[in-house]
């Protein structure tokens, strides 16, 4: 794990990325024959600490990159997604849910390398 500085509190960044992380465990644990929820939930959750890493340090380049991701990643996977829930399509609701779950994990990797 990096050891950055965040604003006037260096382990801020530390205690984000580990909430992060067990968010993302969390996350990557969730199955889509429980519907959309908890993984919009924790989704939301883990780009909301990422926005907290970027405000604090707005130069950072991972905290830009893993935050440019996961706000694509909601009009591109997260949006289209809930549709694909509401109208029954199930595959395609199942290949969204999977994209975002990947996604996800992505953004943290580049947090965490």
């Amino acid at each position: 794990m990096k050891n950055v500085r965040v604003g006037n509190h260096p382990f801020m960044d530390q205690s984000l990325i580990a909430k992060i992380n067990s968010a993302n465990v969390a996350l990557q644990q969730l199955q889509p024959i429980n519907g959309p929820t908890a993984l919009i939930v924790s989704y939301v959750q883990i780009k909301t600490f990422c926005l907290d890493l970027l405000q604090a340090n707005p130069d950072n380049p991972s905290f830009i990159q893993a935050f440019d991701m996961l706000n694509e990643a909601n009009w591109k996977i997260a949006s289209p997604m809930l549709d694909f829930y509401e109208s029954k399509r199930v595959k395609s609701y199942q290949e969204a849910f999977s994209q975002l779950k990947a996604t996800t994990q992505a953004a943290v990797t580049v947090l965490t390398q």
